[in-house]
């Protein structure tokens, strides 16, 4: 008899071992909801959590986060966070801000994975950084198409991202 392990962990390309299995946060509505599924996930063992500004609760997942660092439940490096690159942030000077609000609203200081949520540039929204979270949707609106901007290429973004890697973020 052949015994089969499901595997744990699986390799980045930049050689960094990634939980297989973990929290998707995309339907987590409200600080309630957060916390107790961030806290579930984190006690049922779960040491990876998907996150995006578009899922409009990344300032919940922080609060959520700090919650279980500071009951000593997990440490940060113990956890594998992913986020996401909203659309109206893929020209190269906009990258880091939007990365730093991420990385505000998640109170964390650094991502284990930032990613492109989508490869279609919308045109830029204001990014306050005085305000966890999003007071609106305009992260998220491509308004039928009107607002994908055609001159910002994903080459683009995709350099301004390794920029980030390169200065350490």
């Amino acid at each position: 008899m052949t015994s089969k392990t499901i595997a744990t962990f699986a390799s980045t390309c930049a050689n960094i071992a990634m939980p297989m299995i973990g929290l998707g946060t995309m339907e987590l509505n409200g600080p309630e909801m957060v916390r107790s599924a961030i806290q579930s996930a984190i006690s049922l063992g779960y040491k990876r959590i998907d996150c995006a500004p578009v899922y409009f609760n990344e300032e919940h997942i922080g609060d959520a986060l700090q919650n279980e660092f500071k009951s000593g439940t997990i440490q940060r490096q113990d956890l594998f966070l992913t986020s996401k690159l909203a659309s109206p942030f893929h020209k190269r000077d906009l990258v880091e801000p939007a990365l730093l609000k991420t990385l505000s609203d998640l109170r964390v200081d650094y991502l284990d994975l930032f990613l492109i949520h989508w490869p279609v540039a919308f045109y830029p929204v204001p990014i306050d950084m005085s305000v966890r979270g999003w007071p609106d949707d305009a992260v998220d609106d491509s308004d039928g198409g009107k607002n994908i901007d055609p001159s910002v290429t994903v080459k683009e973004t995709w350099m301004a991202m390794e920029e980030l890697v390169d200065k350490g973020l």
